[in-house]
């Protein structure tokens, strides 16, 4: 119950579980629902490897959408952050919860409309959220100053690691140009560099190049780039495949979920 309404998620304890374990929040995209994403994206398996919780969250209205920031998507008004903190509160708390899950490392992932619900979540409350992952979307906000914004005392918000995986074949949120409910790659790139106070310029790299892929990923179709000196220690990572919208499965093989992982633990986490 928040803000007045029954909001709902579907969870995912793996059998692999114990004391001190990760929380991923992992938000569907629009029209869609907790129980699709749940099937859709690599996260349950990545929960069985490593032993992380899972949380699916499920949108309100018709069609199901999440108010995610500058970009994406109507109908907007509903208490979608108070609702994720809420979530991630009574699951990290163990007054209120059964299980006994590290509070500083919280991490918010999605696809498309959820994406950009994670990325917003994460820019406004990197005190609770240690890391994003994008898969088919951008940068929430028109403005990177908009990104991680004065918090109570004046000083700017924690930085945090960043994986943007986006399909140059997606004609839903397209990777060259903008349609208005995304920004380009390019362009979210560099707003996520500048937030993230990155200096110099990114890493680049073949996707065959990550260690997530499969043995018959084909050089040339794929490409990684990677700020590794931006503040706090963090990378921010964006990451083009040879695919369309629904990226999890793609042609290299690519593991989505893996190489946010790995990003993810490189960083100790919120203090």
């Amino acid at each position: 119950w928040h803000d007045r309404r029954w909001r709902s998620y579907r969870l995912y304890v793996p059998q692999s579980y114990r004391p001190g374990a990760a929380l991923v929040l992992d938000f569907h995209g629009q029209t869609s629902s907790s129980s699709s994403q749940a099937a859709l994206s690599c996260w349950q398996d990545l929960a069985d490897r490593e032993g992380a919780v899972v949380a699916w969250p499920q949108a309100l209205g018709f069609p199901s959408t999440w108010d995610a920031g500058d970009y994406c998507c109507s109908p907007r008004g509903q208490d979608d952050e108070g609702f994720a903190l809420r979530l991630v509160q009574c699951l990290t708390d163990a007054s209120t919860s059964k299980l006994q899950l590290d509070s500083r490392r919280v991490y918010a992932v999605g696809l498309s409309n959820g994406a950009a619900m994670a990325g917003r979540l994460a820019c406004n409350h990197s005190d609770v959220i240690a890391g994003a992952a994008l898969a088919s979307q951008s940068f929430p906000y028109y403005s990177a100053e908009s990104c991680r914004a004065g918090d109570a005392q004046g000083g700017q918000k924690a930085a945090f690691p960043v994986v943007e995986v986006r399909g140059k074949r997606d004609f839903i949120v397209p990777f060259y140009v903008s349609l208005g409910w995304s920004a380009t790659a390019k362009t979210s790139l560099t707003r996520w560099a500048r937030a993230s106070r990155c200096v110099g310029d990114p890493v680049v790299s073949d996707i065959c190049d990550q260690g997530n892929v499969g043995p018959a990923c084909e050089y040339g179709r794929g490409v990684c780039k990677t700020y590794d000196n931006c503040e706090d220690g963090v990378a921010v990572t964006q990451c083009a495949v040879d695919d369309n919208h629904y990226l999890y499965v793609n042609p290299h093989r690519f593991d989505v979920c893996a190489a946010a992982w790995q990003q993810f633990q490189q960083f100790p986490g919120r203090r």
